[in-house]
């Protein structure tokens, strides 16, 4: 355990300490920040400080845009006892405190329940390594999903391991799966469907006795409520969205650019003729504003029309696959990397800023690179296949992350294309490293049972 401590004392180390790490602000801050009272136009900069740092706030209005992340950023604005932080200010800290508390709390929770240490160092080694960490120090979305599925990652792999299916370990599971399904899945395009997820995986976990399975029914329905509330808060919530946008990325700096024929995808998708000449890429790129014609005949666009033609054609699921390998074998220090605030400062530079990250290249890139991936994912499936045919019980960690490794390769690309492939994609990679742990520790409790 003291490698857990270590671990989880170094990210709070690197977080809440000077100059402050985190990501760097595309002007997306701006929809967590305005709901929680923080003005995203009046930060208090730091000379030569990585990242903004510090901010004025004032008057909250979380229903005007309710999300689970302005809601954490609304709750950080009372840490200011942490740093020392002036009334009506907030230190980006504050937010990363917040997000390493509730880290810290459910890797503790899952040790009181027994855990093994060793799953816990190597989940927790994964957390905090600062592709994930350093959006805790941020207003994206991101940490909502990290500690998301960390918490239902841990809480499968608990219950596996208990001699019992009492509802003293049910649950509490449920508990951490309810909030955890409502902060990752009402807070971003690419992660509504992990309420959806999480409970195919809880009921593939499987419950034995009748006391057992009535608060599974309980613990369901709240699942069911929250997977709903997320993708309705998403398509027809109040808040911010630019869907106009998403559905022209999907489809022009997406599918147009996979497929292995035009003109079939026109007439399918319903495209007239004066804008199939549109440019194959970003919207802003292609001058397309928000006003443009091309987004009444997108208006409509259905994803599974989109997974129809990707799946009809080859050539489409190659190149697809191709881009997505691509950007999983490029290791980097941060998907969006990092931004310095000097007048000489020519755009975002990624830094490299620890070791372990230049340590675990060669490893990670043994499933990240072509075809590791994909010979991970298939034989996880095979692996909970097999479980399924023969004890009719298969493991609640490993449904969970394949469900939701899978999904977000699906969900990234059909939600916006290629464009930005590569932070859609940090959730898909995360799974991924989770999937790798949990399939270890899976064959290690077999081989020692």
């Amino acid at each position: 355990m003291a490698t857990v401590f270590i671990l989880l004392a170094w990210a709070g180390w690197a977080l809440l300490s000077r100059p402050v790490v985190g990501v760097a602000d595309i002007l997306d801050f701006w929809r967590v920040m305005r709901p929680a009272g923080i003005e995203h136009n009046t930060p208090l900069e730091y000379p030569g400080y990585f990242v903004r740092a510090d901010f004025v706030t004032g008057d909250a209005d979380l229903l005007s845009a309710p999300s689970s992340s302005a809601a954490m950023a609304w709750a950080a604005r009372s840490c200011r006892w942490a740093f020392g932080t002036e009334p009506g200010n907030l230190d980006l800290r504050q937010m990363g405190l917040v997000w390493w508390l509730l880290l810290v709390f459910t890797v503790w929770l899952s040790g009181a329940f027994r855990a093994p240490w060793w799953l816990l160092a190597a989940i927790t080694f994964i957390a905090v390594d600062p592709g994930y960490l350093l959006f805790f120090n941020s207003f994206y979305a991101d940490a909502a999903m990290i500690t998301g599925l960390v918490a239902a990652t841990l809480w499968f792999e608990v219950r596996s391991r208990a001699n019992t299916h009492s509802p003293l370990t049910l649950l509490p599971a449920g508990a951490v799966l309810w909030l955890m399904a409502l902060t990752a899945g009402a807070s971003k395009m690419q992660y509504v469907l992990f309420a959806w997820i999480t409970i195919c995986a809880f009921a593939a976990s499987g419950v034995g006795r009748r006391s057992a399975r009535r608060s599974m029914l309980v613990i369901m329905v709240g699942l069911l409520v929250l997977g709903a509330g997320s993708v309705w808060l998403f398509f027809d919530g109040p808040g911010p969205r630019f869907l106009a946008f998403n559905n022209y990325h999907a489809v022009f700096g997406g599918l147009l650019k996979a497929t292995s024929d035009d003109q079939h995808a026109f007439q399918t998708l319903r495209i007239s003729e004066p804008h199939r000449d549109l440019a194959r890429t970003d919207a802003w790129s292609a001058g397309v504003g928000p006003k443009h014609p091309v987004h009444d005949e997108l208006k409509d666009l259905s994803r599974l029309t989109l997974l129809r033609l990707y799946l009809t054609d080859p050539g489409a699921l190659i190149r697809t696959t191709q881009e997505i390998t691509g950007i999983l074998a490029r290791i980097e220090s941060h998907p969006r990397g990092t931004m310095e605030r000097r007048e000489t400062d020519h755009g975002p530079h990624k830094r490299v800023f620890t070791v372990w990250w230049q340590h675990s290249r060669t490893f990670r890139r043994t499933y990240t690179a072509w075809p590791g991936f994909w010979l991970i994912l298939t034989g996880a499936a095979a692996w909970i296949l097999r479980d399924l045919i023969r004890t009719r019980r298969a493991s609640g960690s490993m449904v969970l992350l394949w469900m939701w490794t899978t999904s977000q390769f699906g969900v990234a690309v059909l939600g916006e294309g290629f464009v930005n492939l590569h932070q859609h994609l940090v959730g898909a990679r995360l799974g991924l490293d989770l999937l790798v742990v949990v399939m270890m520790a899976e064959y290690l409790r077999r081989r020692t049972s």
